[in-house]
């Protein structure tokens, strides 16, 4: 009697079938002596349910061939394992998407167990991981025998590099940054969308950091990257125009002044300004003067701001009037006033000899002049000088009406003397003092005809032929 018995009825293929056969003699149940000839190899490598029972028997004690057997099966088997990667590239730092089917060979039933692979699904550094599966664990069989394909995940991120030509650009404008990205594994040019930290037109003066904060990976769907840091200055250029005189002749150059400096840092323009107006008007009237445009030789800057300023182009007009009615004593008047509205000249300088005359407070355009005079006849003389104009020539002679009145009678006399020297022939000379007319005086002879007269009244010397 052959009893034969499988201690596991599924198996690994390829390895040997755990079966136990027992024999006996049926007649006194003593154990058989001999070999059992089994209907199939306990070690098969292909997979399939394998049936077992005794074919044949060689019994070395009675030489007996009759028996009696039961059959086993087995079921020699292997799991199938397919790996596939969802998707071929992957962030750096995350988790491969590695999709596992397993099952059993033989009846295609899901495998029940744990599978292992060769590489962990997270990686950290950029490059290609192949992975397989290294070994399993069956809970339901106890197999270790697979069979497995293998697939392949690039591990990668995106480099990307900000440059631009230009450090500072015009407030309001769009800085020109050049973006050069691409995929760390192969270097190949990125294909998506970059998103920078700030806008590349600034409206506000200052300096702008701009680094990449995301990006939309249309080819792979990567999200990971790496990028550099620049930094720009939105800046513009600030002017202060500034007229030296707020009029100047017709004619004549405006003089403006200005100072022009970079908006972030206050640093010294560096580069033309160029005025809206000629410096010169040959019209009367005002000129408001205002930056047209710059060229910046430092950073290229075409964005400024300026203040504008009016200059007026203008004539002086002088009226002078002179009162000699107080004997001995000359008032003169210089009016002073702008042909283009009439306005006054506050900020002239009338100089007489070596005074110096300003103009009234009380009554502005006016400058008052008065000074001794003992002949009837008075002669004015001096410059009015007014920044940004020509120096205007001041002479005036006029007949001193008080004096002449003082000197008329005494005038008349000698007038009467001489007609009457004339008339008598040679008389005493009666001489008389040119200054006051007094006949109280001192003579001397100083030469042959030539006498020298001082006046006792006024001190006056004089001489006479």
């Amino acid at each position: 009697v052959v009893s034969i018995s499988a201690m596991k009825d599924r198996v690994d293929v390829g390895s040997e079938a755990p079966i136990t056969i027992q024999a006996w003699y049926e007649y006194d149940g003593q154990p058989f002596v001999g070999d059992v000839i089994l209907s199939n190899s306990k070690s098969q490598d292909s997979v399939g349910l394998y049936t077992y029972k005794a074919v044949k028997v060689v019994d070395k004690l009675y030489g007996l061939q009759a028996f009696t057997t039961n059959e086993v099966n087995v079921i020699f088997d292997r799991v199938k394992i397919k790996l596939t990667a969802l998707r071929e590239r992957v962030d750096v730092g995350s988790e491969a998407p590695i999709d596992i089917k397993a099952w059993y060979e033989y009846d295609e039933t899901p495998f029940q167990g744990e599978i292992q692979l060769n590489e962990p699904l997270k990686y950290d550094k950029v490059g290609l991981v192949t992975y397989r599966v290294s070994q399993i664990n069956d809970r339901l069989y106890g197999l270790k025998t697979f069979e497995a394909n293998e697939v392949k995940v690039i591990f990668d991120k995106v480099v990307i590099t900000l440059s631009s030509e230009l450090e500072r650009v015009d407030v309001g404008s769009e800085v020109p940054i050049t973006i050069d990205a691409r995929y760390a594994f192969d270097t190949t040019p990125f294909v998506g969308k970059v998103y920078l930290s700030a806008d590349r037109k600034q409206n506000k003066v200052g300096l702008y950091r701009y680094f990449v904060t995301r990006i939309e990976d249309e080819l792979y769907g990567l999200n990971a990257f790496e990028t550099n840091e620049i930094e720009v200055v939105f800046d513009t250029v600030i002017i202060e125009l500034e007229a030296l005189n707020e009029r100047v002749e017709v004619g004549k150059q405006a003089n403006i002044s200005y100072r022009a400096y970079y908006s972030y840092d206050n640093s010294s323009f560096e580069g033309e300004i160029f005025l809206n107006n000629d410096l010169i008007s040959h019209d009367l009237g005002p000129v408001t003067y205002s930056v047209s445009k710059i060229i910046d030789s430092k950073y290229g800057l075409k964005s400024f701001r300026s203040n504008s300023v009016k200059v007026i182009f203008d004539k002086i007009r002088t009226l002078i009037e002179i009162d000699t009615v107080t004997p001995f004593t000359v008032k003169a008047t210089l009016r002073a006033y702008y042909e283009s509205d009439k306005s006054p000249v506050v900020s002239g300088v009338l100089i007489i000899d070596d005074n110096k005359l300003y103009s009234e407070k009380e009554q502005p355009g006016m400058y008052l002049i008065s000074y001794l005079e003992m002949f009837p006849v008075s002669r004015l003389t001096g410059r009015f000088v007014v920044e940004g104009f020509d120096e205007i020539k001041i002479e005036k002679t006029v007949a001193h009406v008080g004096n002449i009145i003082v000197y008329l009678p005494a005038i008349i006399t000698i007038t009467a003397l001489v007609i009457h020297k004339r008339i008598a022939g040679k008389k005493p000379k009666i001489v008389m003092c040119p200054r006051c007319g007094s006949t109280h005086y001192i003579g001397i002879k100083v030469a042959s005809n030539v006498w020298e007269y001082e006046c006792q009244s006024c001190g006056k010397r004089w001489y006479v032929k």
